[in-house]
């Protein structure tokens, strides 16, 4: 810049109408120029008033105290506003998080960028970093106390959200063994985004391993008796505990581990209270415990294809078919979602809801239909489910199979209809 006799103004703000308000800086990192970029940062913008009125003041014969000269010497210089926000609320991190350069966002955090400034989207540089996948400039900004509550103002999301709805495993990972992240709401909001991309089975199995991080987090309850009060906290951490591992075992088909717990419990409800249970040392859970998902061991068993478990479940542990998860998924839902149809047959035989919805309000045959599910269409139908249902935009199973031509579903709706 100097050697080429071209000055900036450092505080120069473009408000024409197409600037938006941009200063220097900003259009340096959007253009990637990591040396301009650390040149503006650096470099102190002059106070053109100041000097101004100070050369005006001199052609004027005025004189100046000491006092006056010191104060025209310390305000003459302005550092550079790194935190300055566009026309849009940009500043020069957030387009740095945006455009994914870590050398130029790893520059602004260390020249004092603040990593919680929002656009007027509400979008943080944490957002769009893990949108991005870009786990160096998460951990940068977790480290300069980036907040993990944000919600933008357009999707409602959350970084989480973004991390676990792109993919991003080891952005995920990272996020997911924070402490402002281990509490039940960023599990269940995060499911909600999950599924929406291919590495769906990835990420249920990252949230999956960390649900043991806060047991303390569970607001799940034992009905205690008054004197029993005093071994409440041991035998509930133990409980926990306990009911995770169940829930592990399901994960992981375990048929022979389940039926010896289920087996254990059996005797224990037989012939002791949860008091006795502890002094006696007996294994005690809840079959139907929720994880940090709110999802059961039925859930699990039923998603993952676990026929054996899930029959074990329900026959001897009585499980409820009928819980749903803290973003309205049941056991057959999730068994319909998978195409599981034994699982299926057997959840609807246990109580199960034919015409259950997820969260979106779609229906187990919309589901079936959408996936070209016909052997799921077919038990859903012979067990009178409802073929006139419609979803938000106003279609029905019939009009979801149409579309993708799965022409046996068709057929089996219209002789349904006959």
């Amino acid at each position: 810049m100097i050697k080429s006799n071209k000055f900036i103004n450092i505080g120069y703000i473009d408000n024409s109408k197409l600037g938006y308000g941009r200063t220097p800086l900003i259009y340096a990192v959007q253009r990637k120029n990591f040396e301009l970029s650390k040149f503006l940062i650096c470099y102190n913008a002059v106070n053109t008033n100041i000097i101004l009125h100070f050369i005006f003041s001199i052609k004027n014969g005025r004189k100046f105290s000491d006092r006056e000269l010191h104060h025209i010497s310390n305000n003459c210089m302005i550092k550079s506003d790194i935190n300055y926000q566009d026309a849009n609320g940009n500043t020069a991190l957030l387009y740095a998080c945006k455009l994914n350069n870590k050398r130029i966002t790893e520059l602004l955090l260390k020249n004092g960028a603040n990593a919680n400034i929002v656009n007027h989207k509400n979008k943080s540089p944490l957002m769009y970093s893990c949108k991005n996948g870009n786990k160096s400039c998460v951990d940068m900004l977790l480290e300069c106390h980036a907040k993990l509550d944000i919600e933008s103002h357009t999707d409602k999301k959350t970084a989480f959200k973004y991390a676990c709805g792109s993919g991003k495993l080891p952005v995920i990972k990272t996020l997911i063994q924070h402490k402002a992240i281990n509490n039940k709401s960023h599990y269940s909001d995060a499911f909600n985004y999950a599924p929406q991309n291919e590495l769906f089975d990835d990420v249920y199995n990252i949230l999956q391993s960390y649900t043991e991080i806060c047991l303390n987090d569970y607001e799940y309850k034992i009905p205690l008796e008054e004197n029993e009060k005093n071994c409440k906290n041991d035998l509930m951490m133990v409980y926990y505990k306990n009911s995770m591992e169940f829930i592990s075992y399901c994960i992981k088909g375990d048929i022979e581990k389940i039926k010896t717990l289920l087996s254990i419990i059996e005797f224990n409800q037989s012939s002791m209270n949860i008091l006795e249970a502890q002094k006696n040392e007996f294994y005690y859970f809840d079959v139907n415990f929720k994880d940090k998902h709110g999802y059961t061991a039925l859930m699990w068993a039923s998603y993952l294809g676990h026929t054996e478990i899930v029959k074990e479940l329900v026959h001897r542990g009585k499980a409820d078919t009928k819980i749903k998860s803290d973003i309205e998924e049941s056991a057959i839902l999730l068994a319909c979602e998978k195409g599981h149809v034994e699982i299926a047959k057997i959840l609807l035989e246990n109580g199960a809801n034919v015409n259950d919805t997820n969260y979106h309000d779609d229906t187990l045959l919309m589901i079936a239909c959408l996936k070209g599910y016909h052997l799921i269409v077919s038990l859903l139908l012979n067990n009178n489910a409802d073929i006139n249902c419609r979803d938000y935009h106003g279609k029905t199973p019939l009009m979801k199979a149409c579309k993708h031509g799965y022409l046996e579903i068709i057929d089996k709706i219209f002789d349904k209809q006959l």
